[in-house]
């Protein structure tokens, strides 16, 4: 565990790059970023304030995976619900 302000500034630097790629529409590299995050912060210790940053982060890549399903899913028929029977 560490206090070093170069492990904080990459730790920074990697969510500004996670950010970055979500303004871009790039979620891979967006989830990629956030990742090495985790990393960095796994190895710091008091960093409430990254730590929010990071979660605004994971926020904004589920949303954005949310919205990537959805923009796929649209316009196909389900496959999972069988048609109704209509009797007469």
């Amino acid at each position: 565990i560490t206090r070093d302000p170069t492990v904080k500034l990459i730790a920074q630097t990697y969510l500004s790059l996670a950010n970055s790629a979500l303004d871009n529409g790039d979620l891979a590299n967006a989830s990629v970023y956030r990742d090495r995050a985790k990393v960095v912060d796994a190895s710091v210790e008091g960093l409430d304030q990254f730590r929010a940053k990071y979660l605004q982060v994971e926020q904004k890549i589920a949303r954005a995976q949310k919205s990537t399903t959805t923009i796929r899913n649209r316009g196909k028929t389900s496959t999972k619900c069988a048609p109704r029977k209509t009797t007469f």
